[in-house]
């Protein structure tokens, strides 16, 4: 009778299939461990919009090669304030043609948080951020 010399091994190996199953089930914009690897870049929000419970973000990545990134905490703040945090990332010495790229993400937003007041990078949502 054979034996799995490697059974040990079986539960590393499990929570690294989670892990990937949940990461790709994660919207293209969410922080990922390996963004710790990539610098951190600015970007231009040119709009905020919150619309049935969706937070619309638009504006312009400072090149093709950043990607969007967007934090939004899970609950407001004791001033009933939910600062929600936009930046890119990107890897360092990359070549990449220099122009802006634009981008729009929506951010569904829980019952709770359509009715906090919403911030984007420090500016109230649905205003003019520039």
């Amino acid at each position: 009778m054979r034996t799995i010399a490697n059974w040990p091994m079986l539960p590393s190996l499990l929570l690294a299939c989670l892990a990937a199953a949940a990461s790709q089930n994660a919207p293209a914009y969410a922080p990922r461990p390996e963004d710790a690897k990539l610098s951190r870049g600015r970007v231009t929000i040119e709009r905020t919009s919150v619309t049935a419970g969706t937070l619309v973000i638009t504006g312009q990545l400072p090149t093709p090669c950043h990607e969007i990134r967007v934090k939004t905490p899970s609950a407001a703040d004791a001033n009933g304030t939910v600062a929600i945090e936009v930046w890119s990332v990107f890897e360092a010495g990359k070549i990449c043609t220099q122009m802006l790229a634009p981008f729009s993400v929506q951010v569904p937003l829980s019952a709770e948080l359509a009715k906090a007041k919403l911030v984007v990078n420090g500016k109230p949502a649905g205003l003019p951020t520039e």
